[in-house]
């Protein structure tokens, strides 16, 4: 995902993307939340096209996320076929706040990738770094809520 030479500066969302993702985390009560969020690079910006909320199936899903794997799987396919891919993921941290916890850097295995932790009705924007300022492993980046040009997915924009 990273693009040679270029670090990235910000991830935008629609409004109504926004709107998602916070109500899946009300929804979800006690449990995180997580989904994938499927887009494409515009220069230093990670423009979100689809928001695509996941099965949580982590043993303890009051206490950690773990996205279903088949849909993993079926979602980079369906990315890539769209000329789109996976930019990251967004869960939520039910009793906590919207920074990265120990264990989000511990799993944050890929450089480059977004990660949206929601929180309190707010979202926390970060990319995953080798040595990032939160938690080791982040760089706070600014989320953008922006509406989506008219040639894009009209609605929600989730799939």
């Amino acid at each position: 995902m990273p693009h040679q030479g270029e670090k990235l500066a910000a991830v935008a969302l629609s409004p109504a993307q926004r709107q998602a993702i916070l109500a899946e985390a009300v929804a979800a009560g006690t449990r995180e939340c997580c989904g994938l969020l499927v887009g494409r690079r515009d220069g230093d910006l990670a423009r979100v096209i689809a928001v695509v909320p996941a099965r949580n199936v982590a043993r303890e899903p009051e206490r950690f996320f773990e996205i279903d794997p088949r849909l993993l799987i079926a979602t980079h396919r369906a990315a890539r076929e769209a000329g789109e891919t996976i930019l990251g993921w967004y869960h939520s941290h039910p009793r906590g706040d919207v920074l990265p916890s120990e264990c989000d850097a511990a799993h944050a295995v890929e450089a480059g990738k977004v990660w949206l932790v929601v929180a309190g009705g707010a979202i926390g924007a970060y990319v995953a770094e080798e040595r990032g300022v939160v938690a080791g492993r982040f760089r706070p980046l600014p989320l953008q809520v922006i509406s989506p040009p008219e040639t894009e997915e009209s609605g929600n924009g989730n799939r």
